[in-house]
């Protein structure tokens, strides 16, 4: 008697799982996922000042007399204190890596670059953090 009252629930107990483990499964994924948690760009833009925390001449075309050129990040979300990088470009050539500390829940962070006259074509920024690239940023010296 005892055997034909456990076998419903046994065979009960495995159409649940059939049913609902794929949907488990799911949720353990965006779990995963989330746990990654990467801070959201406010703003990033390419600028020729800061002043007061505030990226001021943004355009997207320089003259190759700038002499300095500003790489501007406003980050939210942020998980917790770390690193990200500005990574500079000219061409496909990376010329500078600079780091930069972070810490939660928003931060204002930039990085310059000396631009030699000489140095005229396409640039761009990559904002990274951790193996994620968040924005790229292009411009160009004229």
């Amino acid at each position: 008697m005892t055997k034909t009252k456990r076998k419903p629930l046994i065979l009960s107990a495995i159409a649940i799982v059939a049913f609902l483990g794929p949907p488990l499964g799911q949720i353990g994924k965006l779990s995963a996922e989330q746990k990654l948690e990467l801070p959201a760009i406010q703003n990033a833009v390419i600028c020729e000042r800061v002043d007061d925390r505030t990226p001021r001449g943004i355009r997207q075309t320089y003259p190759s007399t700038i002499g300095t050129i500003y790489c501007f990040t406003h980050l939210a979300k942020i998980p917790s204190e770390g690193i990200i990088y500005h990574v500079w470009y000219y061409g496909n050539v990376e010329i500078a890596r600079v780091e930069l500390s972070i810490s939660p829940p928003q931060w204002r962070t930039w990085s310059s670059k000396k631009i030699l006259p000489e140095r005229k074509g396409n640039w761009k920024v990559e904002v990274v953090y951790g193996d994620h690239i968040l924005k790229t940023l292009t411009f160009a010296i004229e």
